[in-house]
This record gives structure tokens, sequence and C-alpha cells, in this order.
């Protein structure tokens, strides 16, 4: 894999220790400089080793060079650009965000930087949270709430939303713990507390008439707490049933 010394050994030293993979180009375009993360990228997607002094998007297919050369183009005239772009590699799918950025000398346009910076997790993450946002919303006489480790709602949906005509969209952003005292179900909050230290809770209570059947679960992330799911289920009509039962018993 071709490597050569830059002319600017500090901006070496900076994209060097960079964790994003990154390129400069110069007004032709052609690379004067990639680190390992860059290099091992291009090689993955494209099949070739970027080399110093030549141009890298004309070595890719037509289509690719066709979207990317006016970009590159109109990020020498002062442009900034970033999109997300996704590639399916022998590793599976990637998804990266790709930053355009002119570099400038004394005020003078003399390049440009790509930064490319991988966002698979996050967008794998963004799937999840999608999925589990219709899960939740479809949910018969139960109600779902996402939140982070400091208690802010991300999430919220499901039937008993749906059945009252609350819109979800009410919850999103406010504080779960707010939200409880606000509703005086202090109760609920040691259970949030608890689980947030890894340990699952449940209760059961009432508001208004109904009755309602309440459970936490703590979401791992490399052992540590991420988020948690907060899972409650109207359950007026199974204890109005179990009295039942009971009488004729």
């Amino acid at each position: 894999m071709p490597f050569t010394k830059t002319q600017d050994p500090m901006l070496k030293s900076i994209i060097d220790s960079m964790t994003e993979k990154v390129c400069v180009l110069d007004l032709s375009l052609n690379a004067t400089y990639f680190n390992i993360g860059f290099a091992d990228l291009i090689y993955m997607v494209h099949g070739f080793w970027p080399e110093i002094n030549q141009s890298i998007y004309d070595k890719t297919d037509e289509n690719y060079y066709n979207i990317w050369h006016p970009r590159l183009k109109n990020t020498l005239l002062g442009e900034h650009y970033e999109e997300i772009i996704s590639s399916n590699t022998s590793k599976g799918p990637l998804h990266y965000k790709l930053t355009l950025t002119p570099l400038l000398y004394n005020e003078e346009i003399k390049g440009l930087i790509i930064k490319i910076t991988d966002v698979t997790q996050e967008k794998l993450n963004e799937l999840d949270l999608i999925a589990f946002r219709l899960l939740a919303e479809n949910l018969p006489n139960t109600d779902v709430i996402f939140c982070d480790t400091s208690f802010n709602i991300l999430i919220a949906g499901g039937g008993e939303m749906k059945k009252y005509g609350i819109d979800t969209s009410y919850f999103v952003g406010k504080n779960l713990i707010s939200m409880a005292s606000e509703l005086n179900l202090e109760m609920l909050i040691p259970i949030y507390k608890k689980t947030l230290e890894g340990i699952p809770g449940n209760l059961q209570y009432e508001f208004g008439t109904d009755h309602y059947w309440l459970e936490t679960y703590p979401i791992f992330e490399k052992n540590n707490v991420k988020n948690m799911i907060v899972i409650t289920r109207n359950i007026t009509e199974l204890k109005s049933m179990n009295l039942k039962l009971q009488q004729l018993n």
C-alpha cells in the first residue's frame, strides 16, 4: 500500500491522529495525503488502494465518478458538503457520514479535505428505534416508553395512547420523573431509579378508575445501563373478569 511524505508535517500529524478516515486532495483533485483508515475503506469498497498524487474517483465506476466529481469541484469553490452514504461490503452493510471541506491557507483554497466517519452503529440503532416505535404503537392496551439515563423520553407509543387520542409527540423530550410527579405517581420514582442501576421492576397501581401493571427493564451496552424501557398495561378488564370469577366461585 503506497504512502509518501506530505510537505506539511503538522497536517500529516493531525490526520494520522484522527479516528475518522481522512484524505486531502489538491486543486487537481489528486490525493496529497491520507491516513490508513481511509486507504482501508477505499480498498474494501472499491477494490483498489489509493495512491499519492493520483486521483481517487477516476478509478471507480463511471456512475460513482459522475456523482462525486462535481461535488469535489464545488468544494474547491468554497462549498461545504455532507451526506450519509451506505455500502454493501464483505463485512456487511456499512454506513458513513462523508464531509467535504475546503482546505484554506492564508484565506485561499488550496485543496479540500475528505472526512469519513463510521456511523454504522448509529444507523443500526436508528433502525432499531424505528422498529421499536412501530411495535409500541400497535400494542393493544399497552403503552411503551423508551428513555435515556437522565429519564428523558426518546420514544413513546402504544394502544392506550391511541385509545385516548393522546399524541405520542407530547411525551417525547419530556422527563419521566417530572411527569411522574405531575401525575402524583411518586411511588414510581424509586422503581425507575433502581432500573437504571440494572434492576428490573414492576408495580400495580390505579389511576382514576383504571388499573395498571407497570414493568421496567434496563437496556445494557457493554455492561452499562444505557437506556430504560417502561411498559404499562391497562389491566382494568382483567381485574374485572377476575372479580367476577371470584364472585362465581
